[in-house]
């Protein structure tokens, strides 16, 4: 069981480390916690990783290749979506600190509901201010209210998880459907192991 375990858990590692650490990488920003974000979706996978493997050992081969097949394109399309969906949310929901054209040094999150201190900066000096650009004028605190900030960081953990695990997902099932591929058997010998 142990040693079944370990094997998982590196099956994790390495798609947390593969292509240059890219689902790591691409977590969110340091204020919604993105260790726990890269955490909770390592579980996750390692859960969808030990469901399909449940599943795949009672499949018959021929039988449950189309649908594993069809289980991985399904989460495939899922991960597309969520893959082109992840960027513009962040984008939406984070900002650049400096502003340009300053380097950024820093990523931070913007709600969508500015504080009455914010909103009374903006009336005592109009003009069009970058989140960025605010924060240079103000405290990070004093900007967007608590709650669409909560709300911010939720919406971005709930869009990393869901790419990471539809992802996971996909590669675990089209993995056993190649596992599972049929095979010829000659009249009077048994079929090969798979595993």
């Amino acid at each position: 069981m142990k040693r079944l375990l370990a094997s998982f858990v590196q099956v994790i590692e390495f798609l947390f480390a593969a292509f240059g650490g890219f689902l790591a990488n691409i977590a969110p920003p340091a204020q919604t916690n993105p260790k726990f974000a890269v955490g909770l979706s390592s579980f996750l996978a390692l859960i969808a990783l030990l469901v399909v493997s449940a599943l795949a050992k009672s499949a018959p081969a021929a039988k449950f290749r189309r649908k594993w097949i069809t289980a991985g394109v399904i989460c495939f399309v899922i991960a597309g979506v969520a893959g082109l969906f992840y960027p513009w949310v962040l984008g939406r929901l984070t900002y650049s600190y400096p502003p340009p054209p300053d380097a950024a040094v820093a990523w931070h999150i913007n709600g969508w509901e500015l504080t009455s201190t914010a909103k009374n900066f903006i009336t005592r000096h109009p003009g069009q201010y970058s989140p960025g650009q605010l924060e240079l004028k103000l405290p990070a605190d004093d900007i967007w209210t608590p709650e669409s900030i909560a709300k911010a960081k939720m919406i971005l953990l709930m869009n990393y998880v869901a790419l990471v695990l539809s992802i996971a997902a996909a590669i675990f099932c089209l993995l056993e459907a190649n596992f599972k591929s049929p095979r010829r058997v000659r009249s009077g010998s048994r079929a090969p192991s798979n595993r």
